[in-house]
């Protein structure tokens, strides 16, 4: 099994009672997150949730995994790492 490629996904969705803190003291109504798709050539896709501004970091480390085992978690982790 490889990974055959990596993608995202930015969404935004109403919360039920706004979240803020000290910079943002009214709270704001909806959240924007990132969807990570990471897809194999078997099939498979795994999905993650990360921050709205991940998508670059993601795309930039995403042409190191394509081609690699995603099983192979500790060693991945590793080589984005560095």
């Amino acid at each position: 099994m490889r990974i055959s490629g990596v993608r995202t996904a930015l969404y935004e969705y109403p919360v039920r009672r706004p979240i803020g803190d000290v910079q943002l003291p009214d709270g704001a109504r909806r959240i924007a997150e990132s969807a990570v798709f990471l897809t194999t050539d078997e099939g498979l896709t795994g999905v993650a949730i990360g921050a709205a501004a991940a998508g670059p970091i993601v795309h930039a480390l995403a042409e190191q995994l394509v081609g690699r085992d995603p099983r192979e978690v500790r060693g991945l982790h590793e080589l984005m790492l560095r």
